[in-house]
């Protein structure tokens, strides 16, 4: 009898069963994906994965980044917002970055710029200049985006 023919309770009692060790090979496979740039096929990965463990960070993350190269940015920032809301006590600062990349495709400019100094301020905490450096550069980047056109 296969799980798809079961009711939702038994297909998630199977799936609570999966052990750590398949886990950890559903994650290598979608990152193998995500990495050749079989973005749909990641997606399906990082889906499956977190019908297992929902509030997984990595895993929401993962489909996040596969979802953004789908440009399906939406989607995609609703993971990220998803990520960082889990319990964690040192968020990753390029969550935040990868949030307001979703935001600046949505055009959603407020928001993203919202977001990026949000990352800032968590990479001054972790001392992740590198971090740093990427909204300073997104920063300028918006401003000119920003400003007015003329005509000289």
């Amino acid at each position: 009898m296969t799980v798809d023919n079961q009711p939702l309770e038994a297909k998630e009692a199977v799936l609570k069963t999966i052990s750590l060790e398949k886990k950890q090979e559903l994650h290598h496979m979608a990152y193998v994906y995500y990495q050749n740039k079989y973005y749909a096929e990641a997606d399906a990965f990082f889906r499956l994965l977190l019908q297992i463990d929902p509030q997984n960070i990595s895993y929401l993350q993962g489909l996040g980044a596969s979802l953004k190269m789908q440009q399906n940015y939406a989607e995609a920032a609703y993971c990220y917002i998803e990520a960082l809301k889990q319990p964690l006590q040192e968020i990753d600062p390029y969550l935040y970055v990868h949030l307001s990349d979703c935001y600046l495709a949505l055009k959603e400019f407020d928001k993203a710029f919202a977001i990026l100094k949000e990352a800032k301020k968590r990479a001054k905490q972790v001392n992740n200049k590198k971090v740093c450096r990427h909204v300073s550069f997104m920063y300028e980047r918006w401003k000119k985006n920003k400003q007015p056109k003329t005509n000289a």
